[in-house]
């Protein structure tokens, strides 16, 4: 992100001189917010498609610490399930064991 923002910055500070020449030196307190305002809108239109790359990068990187982020919540919710069964957890179980037992189908059938 810091390589983005300093880029960024760079951009800006070369849309202000570009701006600036243009504009000629500043005499009035409007003379001074023109230049500014002109380079901050030149210098986002053009980080739009020059700084793609680098946005996609910080995507990128963003989107590999989120997963590992994930994953290890992940690996740290199946480690206390595996040890201790929510009360949910135990009811649906013995439900389920319930049910089985008392199926009439779970022995062998005809003859």
């Amino acid at each position: 992100m810091l390589r983005y923002s300093l880029k960024r910055l760079v951009l800006f500070v070369v849309c202000l001189a570009v701006t600036w020449l243009a504009f000629g030196r500043p005499t009035s307190v409007d003379g001074f917010i023109w230049p500014f305002a002109v380079a901050a809108v030149a210098s986002a239109v053009l980080a739009y498609p020059m700084l793609r790359a680098e946005r996609e990068r910080f995507g990128a990187q963003i989107d590999r610490r989120v997963d590992a982020h994930l994953v290890h919540k992940h690996e740290q919710d199946s480690a206390k399930s595996g040890s201790k069964r929510s009360g949910a957890a135990r009811d649906a179980a013995a439900e389920d064991t319930a049910l089985d037992a008392a199926s009439p189908s779970s022995g062998p059938q005809g003859a």
